[in-house]
């Protein structure tokens, strides 16, 4: 009898540990299915749903419902010219050395 118990309570520890881990995988692939989208600025601003791992529209509307309440969470989009890298279209000025090599 003693025995059973044994095995029972290791299928019981066996059945946990499973669990945990398919629920660690969920909230991971919940997170991607967010960054994916590429809506927000930090995919974890949107709470785990479990419904949002089966049906896109949902997660889409969540992420709609979410953004219209804090708009701030929206990804940004880098606008303007940063000042680096190479530039076309500008013609060299002549230098004092080209006064010389003419």
């Amino acid at each position: 009898m003693e025995e059973l118990r044994r095995e029972s309570a290791g299928y019981r520890d066996r059945a946990k540990t499973a669990e945990e881990r398919a629920d660690a995988l969920a909230k991971r692939l919940h997170r991607e299915l967010v960054k994916a989208t590429g809506r927000l600025e930090n995919p974890d601003d949107l709470p785990f749903d479990a419904d949002h791992l089966d049906d896109a529209d949902k997660l889409a509307e969540a992420i709609e419902t979410l953004l219209n309440d804090r708009p701030y969470l929206a990804k940004r989009k880098v606008k303007g010219d940063v000042g680096q890298g190479q530039r076309g279209g500008n013609a060299a000025t002549p230098t004092f050395a080209d006064l010389f090599s003419a």
